[in-house]
C-alpha cells in the first residue's frame, strides 16, 4: 500500500500523516473516555505544532528523496537533506532540480538542432526489424509477403521468430534479437 513497484507512495504518505495528526489532537483532549496528553490548551498547542511541523518534515524529506531518486539523483542525501533543514534544504533542491533540468533542455535542443553524424540522423529512427527493403520474401517458400504480415499467404510458413515475435529472413538459423534456433528453410 505504502510502496508501488518499489517507491513510496507520496499521496498515501500525506493521507496518513494528516491522519494521525488528527488522531493526536482529537485524543489529546480527552474525547472518547481518553485522558489525552494534558487538559491545558498551553500544553496541546505548542505540541501539535510541533508534531504538525515534524510531520510535514518527513513528508517533504520523503517526497523530495523519491523524486530525486526518480531523476537519477541519491534520493537518501536530498531526502535527509530536507528533512534536517527544513525550507533551506528545500530551496537547495528546487533549484538544483531547476538548473539540471535547464541543462537537460539544452542539450536536447541541441541535438535536435544538430544531429550527430548529420542529415541521415535527422530521420526518425527506423524500427530495427526489416524484412527486405525491396520486396519482402518468406524464409519457406520465398513467396511475396508484407513487413507486418505473422504467416505467409502462400504457404502458411512463419514470418516471425517463436521467441521474440521479431520479423525474420530467409537463411537465418538464429534469431539476432533472441539467440532462438530457427528451423531450417
Amino acid at each position: 500500500m505504502m510502496r508501488q513497484s518499489g517507491r513510496i507512495n507520496p499521496g498515501l504518505a500525506i493521507v496518513l500523516a494528516i491522519v494521525a495528526v488528527a488522531f493526536l489532537l482529537v485524543n489529546s483532549r480527552g474525547c472518547y473516555g481518553l485522558t489525552g496528553m494534558h487538559d491545558s490548551r498551553w500544553f496541546i498547542t505548542p505540541w501539535s505544532f510541533l508534531g504538525f511541523s515534524g510531520l510535514l518534515q518527513l513528508i517533504l524529506g520523503v517526497w523530495v528523496g523519491v523524486d530525486a531518486q526518480k531523476r537519477g539523483s541519491n534520493g537518501y542525501f536530498w531526502g535527509l537533506l530536507v528533512f534536517f533543514t527544513s525550507i533551506v534544504g528545500l530551496l537547495v533542491y528546487l533549484l538544483w532540480v531547476t538548473d539540471a533540468m535547464e541543462k537537460i533542455s539544452h542539450e536536447v535542443n541541441q541535438v535536435k538542432a544538430h544531429p550527430p553524424g548529420g542529415a541521415a540522423a535527422a530521420a526518425p529512427a527506423a524500427d530495427p526489424v526489416v524484412v527486405d527493403a525491396v520486396l519482402p520474401t518468406c524464409p519457406s517458400c520465398g513467396g511475396d509477403v508484407e513487413d507486418d504480415f505473422k504467416v505467409c499467404p502462400a504457404c502458411g510458413g512463419s514470418l516471425r521468430c517463436p521467441g521474440c515475435d521479431k520479423t525474420i529472413r530467409k537463411g537465418w538459423q538464429v534469431c539476432p534479437w533472441c539467440t532462438t534456433r530457427l528451423d531450417a528453410s
